[in-house]
Protein backbone atom coordinates (compact mmCIF):
# COMPACT_ATOMS: atom_id res chain seq x y z
CA UNK A 1 0.00 0.00 0.00
CA UNK A 2 1.37 3.37 -0.96
CA UNK A 3 1.97 5.84 1.77
CA UNK A 4 2.69 8.72 -0.56
CA UNK A 5 0.47 9.76 -3.42
CA UNK A 6 1.38 12.24 -6.08
CA UNK A 7 -0.47 15.14 -4.47
CA UNK A 8 2.42 16.08 -2.21
CA UNK A 9 5.18 15.36 -4.69
CA UNK A 10 3.95 18.07 -7.06
CA UNK A 11 6.55 20.81 -7.15
CA UNK A 12 5.63 23.86 -5.12
CA UNK A 13 5.82 26.08 -8.13
CA UNK A 14 4.91 23.83 -11.05
CA UNK A 15 1.54 22.43 -11.94
CA UNK A 16 2.15 21.43 -15.52
CA UNK A 17 4.87 20.59 -17.96
CA UNK A 18 8.57 20.87 -17.29
CA UNK A 19 9.34 21.12 -20.98
CA UNK A 20 11.11 24.21 -22.20
CA UNK A 21 12.27 24.76 -25.74
CA UNK A 22 12.72 27.91 -27.76
CA UNK A 23 11.55 26.54 -31.07
CA UNK A 24 8.04 25.87 -32.35
CA UNK A 25 5.69 28.34 -34.03
CA UNK A 26 6.39 31.87 -32.90
CA UNK A 27 9.57 30.97 -31.03
CA UNK A 28 12.12 30.20 -33.70
CA UNK A 29 13.58 33.66 -34.20
CA UNK A 30 16.56 34.89 -32.24
CA UNK A 31 15.50 35.73 -28.68
CA UNK A 32 18.60 37.78 -27.85
CA UNK A 33 20.72 40.39 -29.57
CA UNK A 34 23.72 38.58 -28.12
CA UNK A 35 24.31 35.49 -30.32
CA UNK A 36 26.21 33.67 -27.56
CA UNK A 37 23.41 34.26 -25.06
CA UNK A 38 20.91 32.94 -27.59
CA UNK A 39 22.94 29.78 -28.16
CA UNK A 40 23.38 29.23 -24.42
CA UNK A 41 19.65 29.62 -23.95
CA UNK A 42 18.97 26.99 -26.60
CA UNK A 43 21.54 24.68 -25.06
CA UNK A 44 20.08 25.19 -21.59
CA UNK A 45 16.62 24.29 -22.84
CA UNK A 46 17.97 21.08 -24.30
CA UNK A 47 19.59 20.20 -20.98
CA UNK A 48 16.32 20.88 -19.20
CA UNK A 49 14.33 18.76 -21.62
CA UNK A 50 16.81 15.91 -21.20
CA UNK A 51 16.51 15.97 -17.37
CA UNK A 52 20.03 17.34 -16.91
CA UNK A 53 18.81 20.01 -14.56
CA UNK A 54 22.10 21.03 -12.96
CA UNK A 55 23.60 21.60 -16.40
CA UNK A 56 20.49 23.56 -17.34
CA UNK A 57 20.92 25.84 -14.33
CA UNK A 58 24.57 26.48 -15.21
CA UNK A 59 23.93 27.17 -18.88
CA UNK A 60 20.80 29.29 -18.48
CA UNK A 61 22.50 31.32 -15.76
CA UNK A 62 25.38 32.01 -18.16
CA UNK A 63 22.89 33.13 -20.79
CA UNK A 64 21.33 35.59 -18.34
CA UNK A 65 24.71 36.95 -17.35
CA UNK A 66 25.36 37.81 -20.99
CA UNK A 67 21.84 39.11 -21.56
CA UNK A 68 19.97 40.03 -18.33
CA UNK A 69 16.81 40.76 -20.37
CA UNK A 70 16.55 37.23 -21.79
CA UNK A 71 13.10 36.22 -20.54
CA UNK A 72 13.17 32.75 -22.09
CA UNK A 73 16.30 31.82 -20.14
CA UNK A 74 14.75 33.05 -16.91
CA UNK A 75 11.56 31.04 -17.52
CA UNK A 76 13.65 27.95 -18.19
CA UNK A 77 15.62 28.57 -15.01
CA UNK A 78 12.40 28.59 -12.99
CA UNK A 79 11.61 25.10 -14.27
CA UNK A 80 15.14 23.86 -13.69
CA UNK A 81 15.17 25.03 -10.07
CA UNK A 82 11.73 23.51 -9.47
CA UNK A 83 12.81 20.14 -10.86
CA UNK A 84 15.80 20.25 -8.50
CA UNK A 85 13.45 21.11 -5.61
CA UNK A 86 15.35 24.35 -5.05
CA UNK A 87 12.21 26.11 -3.92
CA UNK A 88 13.65 29.43 -2.75
CA UNK A 89 15.73 29.81 -5.90
CA UNK A 90 12.67 29.00 -8.01
CA UNK A 91 10.53 31.60 -6.21
CA UNK A 92 13.21 34.25 -6.62
CA UNK A 93 13.70 33.46 -10.29
CA UNK A 94 9.94 33.40 -10.88
CA UNK A 95 9.71 37.05 -9.84
CA UNK A 96 12.40 37.97 -12.36
CA UNK A 97 10.82 35.81 -15.10
CA UNK A 98 7.46 37.49 -14.57
CA UNK A 99 9.02 40.94 -14.89
CA UNK A 100 11.12 40.09 -17.94
CA UNK A 101 8.13 38.51 -19.66
CA UNK A 102 5.91 41.53 -19.02
CA UNK A 103 8.62 43.78 -20.51
CA UNK A 104 8.86 41.87 -23.80
CA UNK A 105 7.92 44.12 -26.71
CA UNK A 106 7.32 41.25 -29.14
CA UNK A 107 3.70 40.07 -28.71
CA UNK A 108 4.47 36.55 -29.89
CA UNK A 109 7.39 36.04 -27.51
CA UNK A 110 5.45 37.56 -24.63
CA UNK A 111 2.48 35.24 -25.24
CA UNK A 112 4.63 32.12 -25.31
CA UNK A 113 6.66 33.09 -22.24
CA UNK A 114 3.51 34.05 -20.31
CA UNK A 115 1.88 30.74 -21.26
CA UNK A 116 4.89 28.85 -19.95
CA UNK A 117 4.80 30.79 -16.69
CA UNK A 118 1.07 30.23 -16.32
CA UNK A 119 1.90 26.65 -15.34
CA UNK A 120 3.71 27.98 -12.24
CA UNK A 121 1.75 28.74 -9.09
CA UNK A 122 2.88 32.11 -7.79
CA UNK A 123 3.33 33.65 -11.22
CA UNK A 124 1.29 36.71 -12.11
CA UNK A 125 0.16 34.67 -15.12
CA UNK A 126 -1.07 31.66 -13.12
CA UNK A 127 -4.67 32.92 -12.95
CA UNK A 128 -4.57 33.61 -16.70
CA UNK A 129 -3.69 30.04 -17.70
CA UNK A 130 -6.97 29.29 -19.52
CA UNK A 131 -7.10 32.57 -21.43
CA UNK A 132 -3.43 32.32 -22.40
CA UNK A 133 -3.96 28.80 -23.69
CA UNK A 134 -6.90 29.95 -25.80
CA UNK A 135 -4.86 32.83 -27.20
CA UNK A 136 -1.98 30.53 -28.08
CA UNK A 137 -4.36 28.02 -29.67
CA UNK A 138 -5.77 30.79 -31.86
CA UNK A 139 -2.48 32.42 -32.82
CA UNK A 140 -0.02 29.50 -32.80
CA UNK A 141 -1.98 26.22 -32.89
CA UNK A 142 1.14 24.22 -33.72
CA UNK A 143 3.30 25.75 -31.01
CA UNK A 144 5.34 23.00 -29.41
CA UNK A 145 4.84 24.33 -25.87
CA UNK A 146 1.11 24.29 -26.39
CA UNK A 147 1.02 20.77 -27.83
CA UNK A 148 3.28 19.37 -25.11
CA UNK A 149 1.23 21.00 -22.34
CA UNK A 150 -2.01 19.65 -23.78
CA UNK A 151 -0.49 16.17 -24.08
CA UNK A 152 0.78 16.27 -20.50
CA UNK A 153 -2.56 17.54 -19.23
CA UNK A 154 -4.37 14.64 -20.90
CA UNK A 155 -1.82 12.23 -19.39
CA UNK A 156 -2.13 13.75 -15.91
CA UNK A 157 -5.92 13.61 -16.10
CA UNK A 158 -5.75 9.91 -16.92
CA UNK A 159 -7.20 10.20 -20.44
CA UNK A 160 -4.69 7.82 -21.96
CA UNK A 161 -6.19 7.66 -25.45
CA UNK A 162 -6.30 11.44 -25.77
CA UNK A 163 -2.75 11.68 -24.40
CA UNK A 164 -1.58 9.14 -26.97
CA UNK A 165 -3.10 11.14 -29.83
CA UNK A 166 -1.60 14.37 -28.56
CA UNK A 167 1.89 12.97 -28.09
CA UNK A 168 1.73 11.77 -31.68
CA UNK A 169 0.79 15.33 -32.70
CA UNK A 170 3.93 16.52 -30.93
CA UNK A 171 6.00 14.03 -32.94
CA UNK A 172 4.41 15.34 -36.16
CA UNK A 173 5.56 18.86 -35.30
CA UNK A 174 8.98 17.78 -34.00
CA UNK A 175 10.08 14.18 -34.73
CA UNK A 176 13.18 14.82 -32.62
CA UNK A 177 11.17 15.55 -29.50
CA UNK A 178 12.21 12.25 -27.98
CA UNK A 179 10.35 12.67 -24.69
CA UNK A 180 7.19 11.95 -26.69
CA UNK A 181 8.30 8.32 -26.97
CA UNK A 182 8.99 8.34 -23.24
CA UNK A 183 5.46 9.52 -22.47
CA UNK A 184 3.90 7.15 -25.01
CA UNK A 185 5.77 4.37 -23.24
CA UNK A 186 4.43 5.42 -19.86
CA UNK A 187 0.94 5.56 -21.35
CA UNK A 188 1.20 1.93 -22.42
CA UNK A 189 2.70 1.02 -19.03
CA UNK A 190 -0.21 2.71 -17.27
CA UNK A 191 -2.66 0.67 -19.32
CA UNK A 192 -0.83 -2.56 -18.58
CA UNK A 193 0.47 -2.98 -22.13
CA UNK A 194 3.97 -3.90 -21.02
CA UNK A 195 5.51 -5.08 -24.29
CA UNK A 196 4.30 -1.95 -26.06
CA UNK A 197 5.77 0.13 -23.25
CA UNK A 198 9.12 -1.62 -23.62
CA UNK A 199 9.05 -1.00 -27.39
CA UNK A 200 8.51 2.74 -26.92
CA UNK A 201 11.19 3.02 -24.24
CA UNK A 202 13.68 1.13 -26.39
CA UNK A 203 12.95 3.52 -29.26
CA UNK A 204 13.45 6.44 -26.88
CA UNK A 205 16.85 5.02 -25.88
CA UNK A 206 17.79 4.48 -29.52
CA UNK A 207 16.88 8.05 -30.51
CA UNK A 208 18.59 9.64 -27.48
CA UNK A 209 21.59 7.39 -26.80
CA UNK A 210 23.46 10.07 -24.85
CA UNK A 211 20.71 10.57 -22.25
CA UNK A 212 20.21 8.85 -18.90
CA UNK A 213 16.43 9.14 -18.74
CA UNK A 214 15.59 6.59 -21.49
CA UNK A 215 17.46 3.91 -19.56
CA UNK A 216 15.77 4.94 -16.33
CA UNK A 217 12.34 4.73 -17.98
CA UNK A 218 13.07 1.35 -19.55
CA UNK A 219 14.35 0.10 -16.21
CA UNK A 220 11.10 1.16 -14.55
CA UNK A 221 9.07 -0.95 -16.98
CA UNK A 222 11.33 -3.95 -16.41
CA UNK A 223 10.96 -3.46 -12.65
CA UNK A 224 7.15 -3.43 -12.84
CA UNK A 225 7.10 -6.81 -14.63
CA UNK A 226 9.70 -8.40 -12.34
CA UNK A 227 12.63 -8.37 -14.76
CA UNK A 228 14.86 -7.08 -11.99
CA UNK A 229 18.22 -7.98 -13.53
CA UNK A 230 17.31 -6.16 -16.76
CA UNK A 231 16.09 -3.21 -14.71
CA UNK A 232 19.32 -3.05 -12.75
CA UNK A 233 21.36 -3.00 -15.96
CA UNK A 234 19.34 -0.05 -17.27
CA UNK A 235 19.65 1.95 -14.05
CA UNK A 236 23.41 1.36 -14.00
CA UNK A 237 23.64 2.64 -17.59
CA UNK A 238 21.64 5.72 -16.65
CA UNK A 239 23.94 6.47 -13.71
CA UNK A 240 27.02 5.98 -15.88
CA UNK A 241 25.67 8.57 -18.31
CA UNK A 242 24.54 10.99 -15.60
CA UNK A 243 26.02 10.34 -12.14
CA UNK A 244 23.80 12.98 -10.48
CA UNK A 245 20.54 11.49 -11.82
CA UNK A 246 19.04 10.70 -8.46
CA UNK A 247 15.96 9.02 -9.95
CA UNK A 248 18.08 6.16 -11.24
CA UNK A 249 20.05 5.95 -8.03
CA UNK A 250 16.82 5.56 -6.08
CA UNK A 251 15.50 3.05 -8.60
CA UNK A 252 18.71 1.06 -8.29
CA UNK A 253 18.21 0.93 -4.54
CA UNK A 254 14.56 -0.02 -5.08
CA UNK A 255 15.35 -2.93 -7.39
CA UNK A 256 17.77 -4.36 -4.82
CA UNK A 257 15.10 -4.13 -2.14
CA UNK A 258 12.63 -5.91 -4.41
CA UNK A 259 15.09 -8.80 -4.65
CA UNK A 260 15.49 -8.90 -0.88
CA UNK A 261 19.00 -7.45 -1.06
CA UNK A 262 18.33 -5.06 1.78
CA UNK A 263 21.92 -4.27 2.75
CA UNK A 264 22.88 -3.28 -0.79
CA UNK A 265 19.65 -1.40 -1.42
CA UNK A 266 19.67 0.61 1.79
CA UNK A 267 23.35 1.45 1.31
CA UNK A 268 22.56 3.01 -2.08
CA UNK A 269 19.55 4.87 -0.70
CA UNK A 270 21.50 6.23 2.26
CA UNK A 271 24.18 7.49 -0.12
CA UNK A 272 21.51 9.28 -2.14
CA UNK A 273 20.15 10.84 1.05
CA UNK A 274 23.60 12.19 1.90
CA UNK A 275 24.03 13.61 -1.59
CA UNK A 276 20.83 15.66 -1.36
CA UNK A 277 20.88 16.30 2.40
CA UNK A 278 21.49 20.04 2.04
CA UNK A 279 18.85 20.59 -0.68
CA UNK A 280 15.06 20.70 -0.82
CA UNK A 281 15.31 17.42 -2.74
CA UNK A 282 16.04 15.62 0.54
CA UNK A 283 12.38 15.56 1.55
CA UNK A 284 11.30 14.04 -1.77
CA UNK A 285 13.99 11.39 -1.51
CA UNK A 286 12.99 10.50 2.04
CA UNK A 287 9.37 10.14 0.96
CA UNK A 288 10.41 7.85 -1.89
CA UNK A 289 12.43 5.71 0.50
CA UNK A 290 9.58 5.47 3.01
CA UNK A 291 7.28 4.27 0.23
CA UNK A 292 9.81 1.59 -0.70
CA UNK A 293 10.30 0.40 2.86
CA UNK A 294 6.56 0.13 3.39
CA UNK A 295 6.04 -1.80 0.15
CA UNK A 296 8.88 -4.15 1.04
CA UNK A 297 7.65 -4.81 4.57
CA UNK A 298 10.88 -3.50 6.08
CA UNK A 299 9.33 -2.48 9.38
CA UNK A 300 12.50 -1.61 11.30
CA UNK A 301 13.81 0.67 8.56
CA UNK A 302 10.34 2.14 8.10
CA UNK A 303 9.98 2.92 11.80
CA UNK A 304 13.39 4.56 11.90
CA UNK A 305 12.88 6.72 8.82
CA UNK A 306 9.31 7.85 9.57
CA UNK A 307 10.41 8.91 13.07
CA UNK A 308 13.33 10.80 11.53
CA UNK A 309 11.08 12.35 8.86
CA UNK A 310 8.59 13.75 11.37
CA UNK A 311 11.45 15.25 13.38
CA UNK A 312 13.33 16.62 10.39
CA UNK A 313 10.32 17.99 8.48
CA UNK A 314 7.79 19.01 11.16
CA UNK A 315 6.07 21.50 8.86
CA UNK A 316 5.74 19.08 5.93
CA UNK A 317 2.18 18.41 4.77
CA UNK A 318 2.76 14.66 5.02
CA UNK A 319 4.36 14.57 8.49
CA UNK A 320 1.00 14.52 10.35
CA UNK A 321 0.00 11.48 8.30
CA UNK A 322 3.16 9.65 9.34
CA UNK A 323 2.54 10.65 12.96
CA UNK A 324 -1.02 9.33 12.81
CA UNK A 325 0.07 6.00 11.34
CA UNK A 326 2.85 5.64 13.92
CA UNK A 327 0.34 6.24 16.70
CA UNK A 328 -1.97 3.60 15.26
CA UNK A 329 0.86 1.06 15.18
CA UNK A 330 1.52 1.83 18.85
CA UNK A 331 -2.16 1.22 19.67
CA UNK A 332 -2.99 4.88 20.23
CA UNK A 333 -5.95 4.82 17.86
CA UNK A 334 -7.83 7.78 19.32
CA UNK A 335 -4.81 10.09 19.27
CA UNK A 336 -3.88 8.90 15.79
CA UNK A 337 -7.38 9.56 14.48
CA UNK A 338 -7.34 13.06 15.96
CA UNK A 339 -4.05 13.82 14.22
CA UNK A 340 -5.34 12.38 10.95
CA UNK A 341 -8.62 14.32 11.14
CA UNK A 342 -6.69 17.55 11.69
CA UNK A 343 -4.32 16.64 8.87
CA UNK A 344 -7.14 16.00 6.39
CA UNK A 345 -8.92 19.18 7.47
CA UNK A 346 -5.75 21.19 6.75
CA UNK A 347 -5.33 19.56 3.35
CA UNK A 348 -8.93 20.25 2.43
CA UNK A 349 -8.52 23.87 3.40
CA UNK A 350 -5.56 24.42 1.08
CA UNK A 351 -5.72 26.38 -2.16
CA UNK A 352 -4.52 23.31 -4.08
CA UNK A 353 -7.52 21.32 -2.81
CA UNK A 354 -9.86 24.07 -3.98
CA UNK A 355 -8.48 24.36 -7.51
CA UNK A 356 -7.42 20.82 -8.37
CA UNK A 357 -9.70 17.82 -8.81
CA UNK A 358 -6.63 15.57 -8.75
CA UNK A 359 -5.53 16.95 -5.38
CA UNK A 360 -9.05 16.48 -3.99
CA UNK A 361 -9.07 12.89 -5.19
CA UNK A 362 -5.66 12.11 -3.68
CA UNK A 363 -6.42 13.74 -0.32
CA UNK A 364 -9.76 11.95 0.02
CA UNK A 365 -8.18 8.66 -1.06
CA UNK A 366 -5.36 9.01 1.47
CA UNK A 367 -7.94 9.48 4.24
CA UNK A 368 -9.55 6.17 3.22
CA UNK A 369 -6.19 4.44 3.06
CA UNK A 370 -5.51 5.55 6.63
CA UNK A 371 -8.82 3.96 7.67
CA UNK A 372 -7.70 0.73 5.98
CA UNK A 373 -4.33 0.80 7.78
CA UNK A 374 -6.03 1.24 11.15
CA UNK A 375 -8.50 -1.59 10.45
CA UNK A 376 -5.60 -3.87 9.53
CA UNK A 377 -3.62 -2.99 12.65
CA UNK A 378 -6.58 -3.34 15.00
CA UNK A 379 -7.68 -6.69 13.53
CA UNK A 380 -11.10 -5.42 12.45
CA UNK A 381 -11.19 -7.77 9.47
CA UNK A 382 -14.69 -7.00 8.21
CA UNK A 383 -14.04 -3.28 8.37
CA UNK A 384 -10.71 -3.78 6.60
CA UNK A 385 -12.41 -5.65 3.75
CA UNK A 386 -15.03 -2.93 3.38
CA UNK A 387 -12.51 -0.07 3.43
CA UNK A 388 -9.99 -1.67 1.07
CA UNK A 389 -12.80 -2.69 -1.30
CA UNK A 390 -13.80 0.98 -1.37
CA UNK A 391 -10.22 2.04 -2.03
CA UNK A 392 -9.81 -0.44 -4.89
CA UNK A 393 -13.12 0.58 -6.44
CA UNK A 394 -12.13 4.25 -6.15
CA UNK A 395 -8.79 3.87 -7.92
CA UNK A 396 -9.86 1.24 -10.49
CA UNK A 397 -10.56 3.67 -13.34
CA UNK A 398 -8.45 6.57 -12.12
CA UNK A 399 -4.94 5.44 -11.24
CA UNK A 400 -2.64 3.66 -13.70
CA UNK A 401 -2.60 -0.13 -13.41
CA UNK A 402 0.97 -0.05 -12.11
CA UNK A 403 -0.04 2.27 -9.24
CA UNK A 404 -2.79 0.00 -7.95
CA UNK A 405 -0.74 -3.03 -6.91
CA UNK A 406 -0.17 -2.07 -3.26
CA UNK A 407 -3.81 -1.21 -2.63
CA UNK A 408 -4.99 -4.38 -4.34
CA UNK A 409 -2.61 -6.44 -2.25
CA UNK A 410 -3.95 -4.77 0.90
CA UNK A 411 -7.47 -5.72 -0.21
CA UNK A 412 -6.45 -9.32 -0.89
CA UNK A 413 -4.75 -9.51 2.51
CA UNK A 414 -7.89 -8.19 4.21
CA UNK A 415 -10.03 -10.78 2.41
CA UNK A 416 -7.68 -13.57 3.46
CA UNK A 417 -7.66 -12.40 7.08
CA UNK A 418 -11.45 -12.39 6.99
CA UNK A 419 -11.57 -15.99 5.77
CA UNK A 420 -12.47 -15.07 2.17
CA UNK A 421 -9.63 -16.98 0.51
CA UNK A 422 -11.09 -17.52 -2.97
CA UNK A 423 -11.95 -13.83 -3.44
CA UNK A 424 -8.45 -13.00 -2.20
CA UNK A 425 -6.97 -15.21 -4.92
CA UNK A 426 -9.09 -13.45 -7.54
CA UNK A 427 -7.29 -10.28 -6.57
CA UNK A 428 -3.83 -11.83 -6.21
CA UNK A 429 -3.59 -13.89 -9.39
CA UNK A 430 -3.64 -10.90 -11.78
CA UNK A 431 -0.85 -9.36 -9.69
CA UNK A 432 1.24 -12.52 -10.03
CA UNK A 433 0.57 -12.59 -13.77
CA UNK A 434 2.30 -9.21 -14.08
CA UNK A 435 5.13 -9.79 -11.59
CA UNK A 436 5.78 -13.29 -10.29
CA UNK A 437 8.63 -12.14 -8.03
CA UNK A 438 6.86 -10.09 -5.38
CA UNK A 439 7.60 -11.77 -2.04
CA UNK A 440 4.52 -10.59 -0.17
CA UNK A 441 2.15 -11.50 -3.04
CA UNK A 442 3.66 -14.97 -3.40
CA UNK A 443 3.52 -15.59 0.35
CA UNK A 444 -0.12 -14.60 0.58
CA UNK A 445 -0.93 -16.68 -2.50
CA UNK A 446 0.63 -19.78 -0.90
CA UNK A 447 -1.45 -19.25 2.23
CA UNK A 448 -4.64 -18.79 0.20
CA UNK A 449 -3.98 -21.89 -1.92
CA UNK A 450 -3.38 -23.89 1.25
CA UNK A 451 -6.58 -22.55 2.81
CA UNK A 452 -8.57 -23.56 -0.30
CA UNK A 453 -6.84 -26.98 -0.47
CA UNK A 454 -5.15 -26.49 -3.83
CA UNK A 455 -1.83 -28.33 -3.36
CA UNK A 456 -0.53 -28.04 -6.92
CA UNK A 457 -1.05 -24.27 -7.07
CA UNK A 458 0.35 -23.90 -3.55
CA UNK A 459 3.47 -25.89 -4.44
CA UNK A 460 4.05 -23.86 -7.64
CA UNK A 461 3.76 -20.57 -5.78
CA UNK A 462 6.02 -21.84 -3.00
CA UNK A 463 8.74 -22.98 -5.41
CA UNK A 464 8.66 -19.58 -7.05
CA UNK A 465 8.88 -17.97 -3.62
CA UNK A 466 11.87 -20.12 -2.65
CA UNK A 467 13.61 -19.36 -5.96
CA UNK A 468 13.23 -15.65 -5.22
CA UNK A 469 14.60 -16.00 -1.70
CA UNK A 470 17.76 -17.61 -3.07
CA UNK A 471 18.64 -14.19 -4.50
CA UNK A 472 17.99 -12.37 -1.21
CA UNK A 473 20.17 -11.57 1.79
CA UNK A 474 20.81 -14.49 4.17
CA UNK A 475 18.83 -12.74 6.92
CA UNK A 476 15.99 -11.50 4.71
CA UNK A 477 12.63 -12.24 6.46
CA UNK A 478 11.31 -14.19 3.47
CA UNK A 479 14.05 -16.80 3.95
CA UNK A 480 12.85 -17.36 7.49
CA UNK A 481 9.26 -17.60 6.32
CA UNK A 482 9.98 -20.17 3.59
CA UNK A 483 10.25 -23.23 5.91
CA UNK A 484 6.93 -22.28 7.55
CA UNK A 485 5.23 -22.11 4.16
CA UNK A 486 6.87 -25.43 3.23
CA UNK A 487 5.22 -27.11 6.20
CA UNK A 488 1.84 -25.67 5.29
CA UNK A 489 2.08 -26.93 1.71
CA UNK A 490 3.41 -30.31 2.73
CA UNK A 491 0.46 -30.67 5.10
CA UNK A 492 -2.20 -30.39 2.39
CA UNK A 493 -0.12 -32.52 -0.02
CA UNK A 494 -0.11 -35.33 2.53
CA UNK A 495 -3.82 -34.98 3.16
CA UNK A 496 -4.60 -35.06 -0.53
Amino acid sequence: MKWILTVFVVAVLLIGAGVVLTDGDGGGDAVSADPEAHLLCEEGMEYLHSFRWNRAVETLSEALELDPTLAEASVGLVHAYANLARGEDAKSELARADSLTAALADDSRRLVAAFRLSRSAGSRYFSMADSLMKSLENEQPRNLYLLVTKARSAYDEGDEELAKRRWKEVIEVDPNFTDSYNMLGYGELNRGNYEAAIDYMQKYAFLAPELANPHDSLGEVYMVVGRYEDAEAQFVQAIQKQPDFYHSLINLGRVHLKRGQVAKGTDILERVRKQVATTDMAQRVDQDIITMYRAGGLDEELDRLTASFVTTYPSSDISPFYRAVRMAYMGNYREGQAVMDSCVSTWRGSSYYAISEKVRFNVDLLARIYDGIVADISGETQTAVRVWQNVVDTIADVLPVRDQADERFAFASALHNNGQHDPALEVLEPLMAVNSRDFKVLELAVECYVATNRPDAARAALERYKWCTERSDPDFPARERAPVLEELVRGIEVDS
